[in-house]
């Protein structure tokens, strides 16, 4: 598939290659690296839901939360469609992945052996754009 109608915003001078140059920079700046574990918590971890949550003003209509009704079990035909509507428009949480303490922040796991599954950003970002073929 080949996306080629991608508008690049002026500050990418036309260039796909300086596109990826910034976000590089700026996803692995030491301001990313020094607060991504805050975004973990809201988005994945124990702000995600419950008086965690409603401290850090991160809560969602319920629909959006995994697992806040069956919508197999919903028998009334207009309600079923109401919340797959809803479900569509508005999306839905992720998963809570860490619910019990918050994550470690970069300098917090500096000393622990780094996971074997953790991937850099840049390797990501790239595999994305990869994917995307807006490189080669």
């Amino acid at each position: 598939m080949s996306i080629d109608n991608v508008i690049l915003p002026p500050w990418a001078k036309g260039s796909p290659h300086e596109f990826i140059r910034l976000h590089r920079l700026a996803l692995e700046s030491e301001y990313v690296s020094n607060n991504l574990h805050h975004w973990i918590d809201l988005i994945f971890g124990y702000k995600q839901r419950g008086p965690a949550a409603l401290a850090a003003h991160n809560v969602f209509h319920y629909l959006s939360y995994e697992g806040s009704v069956d919508i197999e079990k919903v028998e009334d035909e207009v309600e079923r469609r109401a919340i797959e509507g809803h479900i569509q428009n508005f999306g839905q949480t992720p998963s809570q992945l860490l619910s019990k303490e918050p994550h470690p922040s970069r300098s917090e796991q500096q000393n622990e052996v780094i996971h074997l599954f953790e991937v850099s950003w840049t390797y990501a970002f790239r595999v994305i754009l990869i994917a995307l073929d807006c490189i080669h």
